[in-house]
């Protein structure tokens, strides 16, 4: 669980650089992103794109399932938070129009768990995808932090960036 980003843990700059890994729109993105803070937060007041009870269908006056209000008890919750897709939690097929080869693009369910309780995501546990779905990270720099890793594992934030400046 150290090496995905923890859903209940995560800040809004965590899971916005999650969704802009993936390819996601900014306006669908910001949605996203304040449904799932309204998803876990403790009141019934939205964030400026968010989603409280009144915004899901199926919730009357009464609190319904939508949302708890509560932390994400397990990753398939997502799947009920307002404007998530399938096609975004399982990932989809498309094609790279330099090449014209199938490309896979990944699932928000492959870099997320409930189970980490930690804001960070563990460099040394990441795998490809989670490590570019990090702010300000490219698909060059985490190729080199897994190419590093692979030699030593990083003994902690200042071992990682005294290795890899950028």
């Amino acid at each position: 669980p150290g090496g995905l980003m923890d859903l209940n843990a995560a800040s809004d700059k965590l899971l916005a650089s999650m969704f802009d890994s993936l390819g996601v729109e900014t306006d669908l993105r910001n949605r996203l992103v304040d449904s799932m803070l309204d998803w876990r937060d403790a009141d019934d007041i939205p964030h400026l794109y968010g989603a409280e009870v009144g915004d899901y269908p199926g919730n009357g006056s009464e609190r319904g399932a939508r949302p708890p209000n509560n932390s994400f008890q397990s990753i398939d919750q997502l799947l009920f938070v307002k404007n998530m897709t399938p096609e975004l939690f399982y990932g989809s097929f498309g094609v790279n129009s330099a090449t014209g080869e199938y490309v896979r693009r990944p699932g928000v369910r492959e870099l997320v768990t409930v189970q980490s309780g930690a804001g960070e995501v563990n460099a040394n546990q990441a795998d490809f995808e989670v490590l570019r779905a990090l702010p300000s990270m490219t698909a060059e720099l985490s190729g080199r932090m897994i190419a590093h890793r692979s030699e030593r594992a990083f003994s902690g934030e200042i071992d990682l960036t005294t290795r890899i400046p950028e």
